[in-house]
């Protein structure tokens, strides 16, 4: 019993490095930046053919009378931004596409765009005239391809798991809508700093959701400012097994729910009650979303079976 035990233990271990959530969107945001990287650089070539087309060819009438070279050159600024945005549509999402991204672009395209305007309908058929089209057609391109790689991202909808929990939990009162923003990438990776380890893809997903809930579950910085002051208040407890938890939540009693941190991993499949006069845990419940359903539907002490946390 115990060998198929510690095998199982040792499975969720494997299955925790390998598929750290905050690795995998980490990775992700620095695919979605290259891309855009790449986005960029495109436009800026294409944007540097067309000044060079008024600068070295201002006779040619047409794109495909100037020499093979130029359009090759045009050609691959085309592809280079068109690949980028491929690339943007598989990584780019909602949450790593910020608004403020997505308002800069549209107004360099629209900056670009009056420009370029301006100077076209003006009549003027010099040299700095075009030159000055060909300049605002430049930065227009650039607005506009990376315009177009930050809209895909921001028209994406991640997975709102415990978003659709606490919208049927509180459909009368759309009390979840006020719940906070989740916690950044940055504020999650400090937690697994502070507990050298992991923290469970649940937990993850539901911190990237809502940084707390203000009730039941605590934000990151909570969780570790709430395990801190455990730790420092059991200092001298005999009982050294009590400091491997990670707490996430409270019952409003004193009391704290966590995971158990063992040999340096978080053990996942369950999370539990611990209470902090007896310095003991119990079983709550298997999952987050189990937890917080029955925290809100039918509190109550979860299993009366006590079990010690050295156990």
């Amino acid at each position: 019993m115990n060998a198929k035990t510690n095998d199982k233990s040792t499975k969720g271990k494997i299955s925790n490095i390998r598929t750290s959530k905050t690795q995998k969107i980490f990775r992700q945001n620095i695919l979605s930046f290259i891309f855009m990287t790449v986005v960029f650089v495109g436009a800026v070539g294409f944007g540097v053919g067309l000044i060079l087309s008024e600068i070295r060819y201002p006779h040619a009438d047409s794109f495909f009378e100037c020499p093979t070279g130029y359009r090759i050159f045009m050609y691959v600024a085309l592809g280079v931004s068109n690949g980028g945005l491929i690339g943007c549509a598989f990584t780019k999402n909602a949450r790593n596409t910020t608004p403020l991204e997505c308002k800069i672009w549209l107004a360099v395209f629209i900056i670009g765009f009056l420009y370029e305007a301006a100077f076209g309908f003006a009549g003027d058929t010099s040299f700095a005239n075009g030159l000055s089209i060909c300049i605002g057609a430049a930065v227009s391109a650039v607005g506009f391809f990376c315009g177009v790689g930050s809209l895909i991202g921001s028209l994406k909808k991640p997975r709102r798991t415990y978003g659709q929990i606490y919208g049927e939990l509180f459909a009368s009162t759309m009390e979840y809508r006020s719940l906070p923003r989740g916690a950044t990438l940055l504020q999650i990776m400090r937690t697994e700093a502070y507990f050298g380890t992991m923290l469970p893809g649940e937990l993850v997903d539901f911190l990237l959701e809502f940084n707390g809930d203000g009730e039941l579950m605590f934000s990151a910085e909570e969780m570790i400012e709430k395990t801190e002051k455990a730790r420092k208040t059991r200092k001298n407890a005999a009982n050294e097994d009590a400091f491997k938890l990670c707490f996430i939540g409270t019952d409003g009693s004193g009391n704290y729910y966590c995971y158990k941190i063992s040999d340096g991993f978080v053990e996942e499949g369950e999370i539990y009650l611990w209470h902090s006069e007896t310095d003991t845990t119990v079983p709550a419940a298997a999952t987050l979303a189990e937890l917080i359903t029955q925290h809100y539907t039918h509190p109550k002490t979860p299993n009366t079976h006590s079990e010690n946390s050295n156990n």
